[in-house]
């Protein structure tokens, strides 16, 4: 796009006729205005595929100069005589209406006007004297920056698409900052030794979890309730396979069904599979599991189509105390992999997938404390394979890290960092796909491998919702955590001893729908028992006295809102229910119950 700005003192136009049968509509027929910043546009072929770039680029220039120049009105006027290379009239219209709408939307200081496009238009302009009253301008959709051969380059990634190479001469917030140094974008990584803060350490202790240093490294035990809270966050990723599976296939993909299967269940169900009934669940203490040498055996076991098994693996390894989860010297962690027969299935399974995991972050209320980093080989990133997946990323996040090139087994990945109080990124999770097979066996049946944490390792999900709770405490407000992680989601307290068999039947209807809910009758104050159940978390507290009992309700306060209400029985065990249904915390074993 070519663009001619003049900034004139008188300016004048009226349209004289039709120069192309798709003109639009001239709803002003003649235009008389001062001090005006007029802009001369020809739109040329390609614009309407870069526009987002290019009306951001256009906006700011013109919106820069109204602030120096003081413009009465900006004049938008379509002009085709400023190039050869003109852009078909139905692209151009789109392009001209883009700019229009993002102009009007930035600039409020001055009248915003357009021309209509497809007429002859005679015009009068007076132009000012002064060194910016005549300017030129040229735009065009961005070019991916060349990457040689051999180098690992890093790149920001804007809202807008625009690409912005890694430098140590910039600054970047703090957050962002910590992702480029753990991804090596910066020239000196990440140094310190990761240290828990004495807040998120108090909490941890507070829902039964240690974090204990070995000589490996660190550690996280789970003791008592907190088993319950690990439970809970593994099943997430049983959730993200029930999302983007529907009741028998992931995306189309046949699950794992053979002999091996059967075999290594009959061993203690070292590997998890999900067949099509419905999952098989169970924990892997195989750590040294061969996905690739596994997938030669199913190619050979089984049918000529894409496989994908699920597992969860106590992985021990060694610490790299930079970040909470490289310090930690074992994780439990989810896995999906999937062998795929066409390479095509690959880049929709990584985004369905990707999607499914951010909506669950979301419903964590992680999402805004969450940086995603792009890595791509060099030849994939020339390839243009790694653009749908950084346009969807770049529709939820305002930056998104590119790291292209770089030594690995997987052509392309994606990765969430969670940035802690003090500002420290921890790799979630990870998905990460490849169509370059360094086993010849199972290349010659596979065109593609993908492989996904899902929602990731629970020490990390424990941490990080540790954290934002924290955050929470810290500025002020109510702390909390999901109420499906809570080893108790309701508390019932009587007023006194006449209301305990009221206080267990409400107890005894809500553990019909899977609430886990005690009742506090202790001789002590109602005040004292109110402040224990507010020390310990937890997201209901019910107080039932004669009133209640007479009307079958119940007096609810929530943690999360501070909110106090009465309702009935039936309404609190319905309110329950869906709230326990956003995230649903029972693993997948049959298909009757997706």
């Amino acid at each position: 796009m070519k663009v001619l700005v003049i900034h004139a003192e008188e300016f004048s136009s009226r349209v004289t006729e039709k120069a192309v049968k798709e003109a639009e509509e001239a709803v002003e027929q003649q235009v008389s205005v001062k001090n005006a910043l007029v802009v001369f546009i020809s739109v040329e072929e390609g614009d309407l595929s870069g526009v987002d770039q290019i009306s951001v680029k256009f906006v700011d220039d013109v919106k820069a100069l109204v602030g120096r120049l003081r413009p009465s009105s900006v004049v938008l006027y379509p002009y085709a005589h400023l190039s050869r290379n003109l852009a078909r009239p139905e692209e151009a219209l789109g392009v001209l209406g883009v700019l229009e709408t993002r102009t009007r939307e930035a600039i409020k200081e001055a009248s915003i006007l357009r021309l209509p496009f497809g007429w002859y238009k005679q015009f009068t302009i007076n132009c000012y004297g002064h060194p910016l009253s005549e300017l030129s301008r040229e735009y065009r959709p961005e070019v991916l920056p060349a990457v040689r051969g051999g180098t690992s380059e890093c790149y920001v990634m804007s809202k807008e698409g625009d690409l912005t190479a890694v430098s140590p001469s910039r600054e970047y917030p703090r957050g962002l900052e910590s992702v480029l140094r753990s991804c090596m974008c910066l020239s000196e990584g990440v140094l310190d030794e990761w240290r828990p803060d004495e807040g998120v350490n108090d909490l941890f202790k507070k829902f039964s979890f240690r974090l204990v240093k070995d000589g490996s490294g660190i550690r996280l035990y789970r003791l008592g309730q907190g088993v319950c809270i690990d439970e809970a966050l593994v099943n997430l990723s049983e959730l993200i396979l029930r999302r983007a599976g529907g009741v028998s296939n992931l995306h189309g993909l046949k699950a794992v069904t053979c002999g091996y299967a059967a075999e290594a269940s009959s061993e203690g169900d070292s590997i998890c599979f999900i067949d099509g009934k419905g999952l098989k669940y169970c924990v892997s203490s195989d750590v040294a599991l061969n996905h690739v040498e596994m997938a030669g055996e199913l190619s050979i076991a089984g049918e000529n189509r894409s496989y994908y098994l699920y597992e969860v693996a106590a992985v021990v390894k060694a610490a790299r105390a930079s970040d909470f989860r490289s310090s930690l010297s074992s994780v439990r962690k989810p896995q999906l992999t999937a062998f795929l027969k066409k390479a095509e299935e690959s880049i929709p399974l990584m985004l369905e997938l990707t999607e499914h995991i951010l909506n669950v972050l979301d419903a964590l209320e992680l999402r805004e404390h969450l940086i995603p980093v792009i890595r791509v080989s060099l030849r994939r990133y020339n390839e243009g394979l790694w653009e749908p997946v950084g346009r969807a990323l770049g529709k939820a996040f305002n930056e998104v890290v590119i790291v292209v090139g770089g030594e690995g087994p997987w052509e392309l990945s994606v990765e969430l960092y969670y940035i802690d109080s003090r500002n420290t990124a921890t790799l979630v999770t990870r998905t990460s796909m490849s169509m370059d097979i360094e086993d010849s066996v199972v290349r010659s049946r596979y065109a593609a491998v993908l492989s996904s944490e899902l929602a990731g390792p629970s020490e990390v999900l424990m941490y990080a919702l540790i954290d934002r709770a924290l955050r929470l405490e810290t500025s002020g407000k109510t702390p909390y955590l999901p109420v499906f992680t809570m080893p108790t989601q309701v508390r019932i307290i009587p007023l006194n001893r006449e209301l305990i068999t009221y206080a267990n039947q409400v107890a005894e209807r809500l553990t019909r729908i899977g609430v886990r809910v005690n009742v506090d009758c202790r001789e002590v104050s109602l005040g004292r028992r109110i402040r224990d159940a507010g020390v310990e978390w937890i997201p209901y507290i019910v107080v039932v006295g004669e009133r209640e009992r007479e009307t079958n309700t119940v007096n609810v306060r929530e943690r999360r809102t501070g909110i106090q209400r009465s309702m009935t029985v039936e309404e609190f065990a319905d309110f329950l229910e869906y709230q326990l249904k956003q995230l649903v915390n029972q693993p997948l074993t049959s298909p009757q119950g997706m």
